[in-house]
């Protein structure tokens, strides 16, 4: 049975806004009237969307669409997979960045622009100063940026290869970690 998250039960007054999740926080099979953007902080899993298997990894960056039904499921231990969700406003995106292909994920693990882009969103929502909202869509656009030219100039296809042969042993040990450590019903 999948959930519906709202926008107002994460941050209904501002079009941006950030949480960190870990483990099995928010894995459960859901969906939600806002984009999600996740950023892949530690550990690896595999992100279920829309009947898709996609593996992630530490510095992945994905989008999830407004409605569509997803999962993210550690491939090991679950403490060791932490996560960034930025959540954002559906009309702002469709005002500002409709023309995205979000169907990509981006590895930006070790891109020194993207994490101080990354950082600077998640010290701007918690800090939440004077003006914070204008400064946060700025740098989300900067970051949206980057994450199209990955997409288009192809920056990420070595880092797209590698996970793409590892796929496999990934849903292996998400498998066997679920079996070892969840074999009695709940």
């Amino acid at each position: 049975m999948s959930r519906r998250f709202e926008k107002s039960m994460f941050d209904s007054e501002n079009r941006i806004g950030v949480t960190h999740s870990s483990g099995y926080e928010a894995v459960m099979d859901h969906s939600h009237d806002f984009v999600e953007m996740v950023y892949v902080t530690s550990g690896s899993g595999v992100h279920l969307c829309s009947g898709h298997k996609q593996p992630v990894v530490k510095g992945d960056l994905f989008i999830i669409g407004c409605g569509a039904e997803h999962a993210l499921v550690p491939a090991g231990p679950e403490q060791a997979f932490e996560w960034l969700n930025f959540i954002i406003d559906q009309a702002y995106w469709a005002e500002h960045f409709a023309q995205l292909d979000i169907t990509q994920t981006v590895n930006l693990d070790g891109d020194e622009e993207a994490e101080t882009l990354l950082s600077l969103l998640t010290q701007e929502y918690a800090e939440q100063s004077p003006a914070f909202q204008p400064v946060m869509e700025g740098l989300l656009t900067a970051l949206m940026g980057l994450y199209a030219r990955r997409c288009d100039d192809g920056a990420d296809e070595k880092s797209r290869h590698k996970k793409q042969e590892n796929w496999e042993e990934l849903f292996s040990r998400a498998e066997a970690y679920m079996r070892q450590n969840y074999a009695h019903r709940i």
